[in-house]
């Protein structure tokens, strides 16, 4: 009869909702035992550095910072039958942010009731949570998050149930990579419940974080620090660390308040097990069992996959663009030449044919058409009266053409003098002016040509478009200029590309840095820098090779001897080079890459 007044005393203390007989006084959430073998092994340090489903709990804001959805699935065993169950399931987005559902129960087996110290019978206990949660990212490296939670207590014939929230934020600092800032308020507003008369409030609680990842070849580490200060006083401690081996294999170990926590994982193909164990001094030891489960294509890879469509949708946008203009100025330029026509406007009209060769010089109605108005125009002229005619039209289109001139609207003022060397080939005004015409603007497109090519070389791509646009004013239908355009364009979006590969491959997140260094390729085919990064990257994301790979190819085999010969005879350059001869065709060949830095460890001692 003792012991189980004992167990119902400890029951009580476990599930503080119970303690609503003790007064006002708060409690924590008897959820604060928290989820997650792989964060508890590291002493629960969580507030930041995390992206995995358990963020529904930790830091709702680390939600944003998630890149493939997972489930987690969480139990423990504490003391007297009690046991503690969650389960959390995360979804991050390509641009809304990242989404998380959590549910957690906490539950003891029967105790017997007591009344007047006579046994009535039995009881149990169950406590549950619900979390829906919500992170976003309004700035590349800051995210903000929020949860609600809903709390569901039965004891015996008592129930009680309430609400509360909690509000985290994260930055990702971009001046030191790997490091991992987030504070996190828990149960703002914490949730009521109310037992036999007596209502009693989950406690708020204020938790900031650190946290740092570093990622090498093979071996991954983290550290975590977090400090928590809860309404009812007092500060508490958390921290720990975590090694990998090749992203398969891990070893944890924390300290947590006056305790010390150990834990492991093993990972494969998505699927993670990780076990934590922390001991409860007079109350035994506690083992925390996690599994989880990575599904779904990544967000980084989708966001690239995402980004490589619009640069294809531009591209295209861009030639269709330039084809619709194209055809759509064939199509104006032939309406107006046939509505001259049908005006009896042989001069204009026959102009208006020859702007329609200019852009298609194929354009069989408008060859056609020009054969036919000549005849008609060398008609008219031989029915004249009298010349007086003919030398009034001459004199109205020099005047038209030298008031295009002066105002430099080159095209209109060739075509008046066109009209008049119809009526006098040998009229001096309108072939000195056609000549002065044809230089000012051969000069100007040569001054722009040469504009556009320096600033191509020098990198000043915007000087580049400005010259090419000059041109375009000049000579609307000038390929190379609209070809010059286009390129600049993909060339631009090729440095984009390049630039975020740049920055993926210094937070060593080399498959994101391959598939933006293959976007700026698939734009600039000739661009040297994605050339240089995407030979680097090989070594990385390349299908790791053996000796056995090289044995394979005796030519190759025998230059790897060479390399080890001239290594033992001190040659250390001749072996590394080599060596790195051979790496173009095992670019992620980890015998060539240690034995190409213990050569070159040895040769700057000597």
């Amino acid at each position: 009869m003792v012991k189980r007044l004992i167990a119902l005393s400890l029951l009580v203390v476990i599930v503080p909702a119970s303690m609503a007989f003790a007064g006002e006084r708060d409690y924590r959430s008897p959820f604060s035992i928290g989820m997650g073998a792989r964060e508890l092994g590291k002493g629960g340090a969580a507030a930041a550095g995390l992206s995995n489903a358990g963020a529904i709990y930790w830091n709702p804001a680390l939600l944003a910072f998630g890149d493939r959805p997972e489930i987690q699935l969480f139990h423990t065993n504490l003391f007297m039958d009690t046991r503690y169950e969650f389960a959390a399931l995360s979804f991050p987005t390509l641009s809304s942010g990242g989404f998380g559902l959590g549910i957690g129960d906490l539950s003891s087996g029967k105790f017997d009731r007591y009344e007047n110290y006579l046994p009535t019978g039995e009881f149990s206990s169950r406590q549950n949570i619900v979390i829906a949660g919500y992170g976003f990212s309004p700035l590349k490296r800051l995210a903000f998050g929020v949860s609600i939670k809903g709390v569901l207590i039965d004891i015996d014939d008592y129930r009680g149930s309430g609400f509360g929230f909690d509000l985290g934020a994260a930055y990702a600092a971009g001046f030191f990579d790997g490091l991992t800032v987030g504070i996190k308020a828990t149960d703002l507003m914490g949730p009521k419940v109310k037992l036999n008369e007596i209502q009693q409030r989950y406690p708020s609680a204020f938790r900031g974080g650190i946290a740092y990842d570093k990622k090498f070849t093979n071996v991954s580490m983290s550290l975590n620090f977090d400090i928590e200060n809860s309404e009812k006083g007092g500060s508490d401690i958390y921290t720990g660390g975590e090694v990998g081996i090749s992203d398969i294999l891990f070893a944890r170990v924390g300290y947590m308040g006056e305790r010390a926590t150990f834990g492991g994982g093993l990972a494969y193909s998505g699927i993670k097990f990780d076990y934590a164990y922390l001991g409860l001094d007079d109350l035994g030891t506690s083992h925390r069992f996690s599994l989880s489960y990575s599904f779904g294509g990544s967000v980084s890879q989708r966001r690239a996959a995402h980004e490589n469509r619009i640069v294809a949708d531009k591209i295209k946008e861009y030639d269709d663009k330039a084809k619709a203009e194209s055809r759509q100025r064939l199509e104006n330029q032939l309406a107006e030449a046939r509505e001259l026509e049908k005006q009896s406007d042989p001069y204009k009209a026959l102009a208006a044919y020859y702007s329609v060769l200019g852009l298609d010089d194929q354009n069989a109605e408008a060859a056609q058409k020009i054969d036919s108005l000549f005849g008609r125009i060398k008609l008219d002229i031989s029915r004249q009266a009298s010349n007086s005619y003919i030398a009034d039209l001459i004199e109205r289109q020099l005047s038209l053409g030298d008031n295009y001139l002066e105002k430099r609207q080159f095209d209109k003022a060739a075509q008046q003098y066109g009209f008049v060397l119809i009526l006098d080939p040998q009229n001096q005004n309108a072939l000195k002016n056609s000549a002065a015409i044809d230089s000012i603007k051969q000069a100007q497109l040569v001054r722009d040509r040469a504009t556009a090519r320096e600033a191509i070389q020098a990198g000043n791509y915007r000087r580049a478009l400005e010259a090419l646009d000059d041109i375009l004013l000049i000579a609307p239908d000038d390929q190379q200029a609209q070809q010059g355009r286009n390129q600049i364009y993909k060339i631009i979006e090729s440095n984009k590309h390049l630039d975020k590969a740049l920055r993926y491959y210094d937070q060593e997140n080399y498959q994101a840095a391959l598939a933006q260094t293959d976007s700026a390729l698939a734009l600039n085919p000739q661009s040297e820098g994605a050339k240089g990064l995407k030979h680097r990257l090989a070594q990385y994301t390349a299908k790791e090779t053996t000796l056995e790979d090289i044995k394979h190819n005796a030519e190759h085999w025998q230059i790897y001897l060479q390399g080890m010969d001239k290594y033992q005879s001190g040659d250390y350059e001749k072996a590394i080079e080599l060596w790195r001869s051979l790496q173009q065709y095992y670019p992620n060949n980890p015998n060539l890459k240690r034995n190409i830095e213990q050569a070159s460890d040895r040769a700057g001692k000597r």
